[in-house]
């Protein structure tokens, strides 16, 4: 587990995706979550062993309980939930992934992808989407609402083989290429080089800004890279 803190931004990188929704969301009753009805549904429980599952969280802080799994669609192979568990999507094996919207076990198809990605990343807030794909070292971006995800880029090429995909919220997307370089991708610009190092581990966007958060693992320190590399803070070591 990796967590690296910058005042109100927390990076995490757990094999578990658990998270957290807004406590006021109330539990929708259209599908058997096992949660007790009027009861706030805090987020939800991906589980991979022993067969692949998802339960709600329900109650209060404190005191919150996991409901009976949650019917997923049929080929299934993992559940990747959005920051804030408002949506998240479902990879099938052989088969496209799809938009799934919990609370009212609403399934939608993401223009644009005929197969299941290799790589998914979720902007802080949860506004823009972005999926990888090994065999044609393609992107595919989607931004919009938890309700719609509007395809807004195709076919973005990346400069070389991808350690770790990053999105902002407006749909800009940072990568790191072969573990040492940060490279961004803005508004169909090429590639710019915005951080190098021996061995970068992580990097990420700041909520609502393109300034990235990145794990030096060489350095062994955290660092704020400002918009396009123009500068270059170190936060944490």
């Amino acid at each position: 587990l990796i967590a690296i803190t910058a005042g109100a931004f927390t990076l995490t990188r757990a094999a578990t995706h658990v998270g957290m929704k807004a406590a006021n969301s109330a539990a929708d009753a259209s599908h058997d979550t096992g949660a007790q009805v009027g009861t706030a549904v805090l987020g939800y429980l991906v589980e991979h062993a022993p067969t692949l599952a998802v339960r709600a969280i329900s109650g209060v802080p404190g005191d919150a309980h996991l409901s009976s799994p949650m019917p997923l669609p049929e080929g299934a192979i993992d559940v990747l939930m959005a920051p804030r568990h408002a949506w998240g999507i479902v990879t099938r094996a052989g088969a496209a992934p799809l938009l799934w919207h919990p609370e009212t076990n609403v399934l939608a198809t993401l223009a644009s992808a005929s197969t299941s990605p290799d790589s998914v990343a979720f902007s802080p807030s949860g506004a823009a989407l972005a999926l990888y794909w090994s065999a044609t070292a393609g992107v595919q971006v989607y931004d919009g609402s938890e309700l719609h995800l509007d395809h807004k880029k195709s076919d973005v090429v990346l400069p070389g083989n991808l350690t770790k995909l990053a999105v902002a919220d407006d749909g800009t997307l940072a990568c790191i290429i072969d573990g040492r370089t940060v490279y961004v991708l803005q508004d169909g610009s090429p590639a710019i080089s915005v951080f190098e190092s021996a061995s970068v581990q992580d990097a990420q966007f700041v909520p609502g800004r393109r300034d990235l958060i990145v794990a030096d693992n060489a350095g062994d320190r955290v660092v704020e890279v400002a918009e396009r590399g123009s500068a270059v803070r170190v936060i944490a070591s």
